[in-house]
């Protein structure tokens, strides 16, 4: 790997790090409005749905199913698939996208942003911000992140954050 090569890749790698810790502070800074603020992990499953018409404008359809303490079934629609200058090096592409997590207590809606290796082992890292929900999830807010793997449209994550309610 080139030096410039390198620097670029760690300019990346801070871009996305400054994201990260500017989406946690806005979590902490909405959970210490009022409310109730819980910690959640799942074990995630996902599959993603050649026949699924979910409305992707990318063609990206997947479910997935959650079991920990944030359980249920999840559609993920994906929204949008960016090459990043050493996607050519990397095989790394961003994505966004918005996800319904359907639990036994409501539904909990999420937009997200996340990088893939399209290449090799198809590492997922993400960030998923909560934007509201019904049921118990009504007005809900926080932060989910994940890691995994997403390869030949099946793979696993491990997710973890919290959950305020009003």
């Amino acid at each position: 790997m080139s030096h410039t090569l390198k620097i670029r890749s760690l300019k990346h790698f801070a871009t996305l790090a400054l994201g990260t810790i500017a989406l946690l502070c806005m979590s902490h800074a909405a959970s210490a409005s009022g409310g109730s603020c819980k910690k959640v992990h799942a074990r995630v499953f996902l599959h993603a749905e050649e026949t699924l018409t979910c409305g992707s404008p990318i063609g990206l359809c997947v479910s997935a199913e959650l079991y920990g303490s944030l359980a249920g079934t999840a559609t993920v629609v994906g929204t949008s698939s960016t090459s990043l200058p050493d996607t050519p090096a990397t095989g790394v592409v961003f994505l966004t996208a918005e996800d319904r997590i359907d639990t036994g207590d409501g539904i909990l809606l999420t937009k997200g942003a996340a990088v893939l290796q399209i290449t090799g082992e198809g590492v997922l890292a993400e960030i998923n911000q909560i934007v509201g929900g019904s049921g118990r999830w009504a007005g809900a807010t926080g932060t989910l992140t994940g890691t995994g793997t997403l390869i030949n449209g099946a793979g696993e994550a491990l997710v973890s954050g919290e959950i305020c309610t009003p």
